[in-house]
């Protein structure tokens, strides 16, 4: 893991290596603005590659799940999938993980969130235009899980 401090205007920069993006191939970084010190930069760049090296996330977006879903993930997916999978994918995500964690930030999503989610959609998943009030086979919650 690598980083550098950079300088815009009166601002200093802790930029920070972030892997490489799998859908264009390119690196990325993440930027986290420090102020007006260099001092300040240089420790921030120290602690985020500590961070990063631990496992610990550097994100600086404020992502929700249903802007990378459908923003990000989806899009990906859709040249590396057969179309019939695509759509159920597709299907899954806006019938029954955006309604209930679509405003989450990316960042706080947790397992239990998820947790939550499928033992919901194992009770009362179904759409109102369906059976009303029964869940999701357990299958169909796998399936969701898989996305």
């Amino acid at each position: 893991m690598r980083g550098y401090v950079v300088k815009k205007g009166k601002s200093y920069y802790a930029v920070v290596y972030d892997g490489v993006d799998p859908g264009t191939g390119k690196e990325k970084r993440k930027w986290v603005s420090a102020g007006p010190r260099r001092s300040d930069a240089e420790k921030l760049v120290t602690d985020l590659v500590k961070r990063r090296n631990q496992g610990v996330s550097v994100a600086t977006e404020k992502l929700t799940l249903g802007e990378y879903l459908t923003g990000r993930w989806l899009p990906i997916q859709e040249s590396q999938i057969r179309k019939s999978t695509f759509d159920s994918y597709r299907r899954n995500i806006e019938l029954h993980v955006l309604p209930a964690l679509a405003k989450m930030p990316l960042e706080k999503l947790t397992a239990s969130d998820l947790d939550a989610l499928y033992a919901s959609l194992l009770v009362r998943g179904r759409k109102a235009a369906t059976r009303t009030g029964e869940g999701l086979a357990p299958k169909t919650v796998r399936s969701i899980h898989l996305v």
